[in-house]
């Protein structure tokens, strides 16, 4: 369980990500509506090339590849999910 807030940089999303991938891990990203719209843009890239990485390896179990420029060992069992709060 990840708590979003207005505090919430990228970096701190590579880095969860990173770590997300090479563990295999799942996560949520609480009140994901909190995040500032210029990091959200950028999470929201993210978030699409994981999928796309997954997608092309569907094969194998884990690989290794880059993420935002440094490398990670993919695996599939990587999940990440968001809740929003509106209001």
């Amino acid at each position: 369980m990840f708590n979003c807030g207005p505090t919430v940089e990228t970096k701190m999303i590579v880095t969860l990500c990173c770590g997300l991938t090479n563990q295999g891990s799942w996560a949520c990203l609480d009140e994901f509506n909190r995040i500032r719209l210029d990091v959200l843009s950028v999470i929201a890239e993210m978030m699409t090339e994981i999928k796309d990485k997954r997608l092309t390896h569907t094969n194998e179990n884990k690989f290794d590849d880059t993420f935002q420029g440094m490398k990670v060992m993919y695996k599939q069992s990587m999940g990440v999910y968001i809740t929003m709060n509106p209001g």
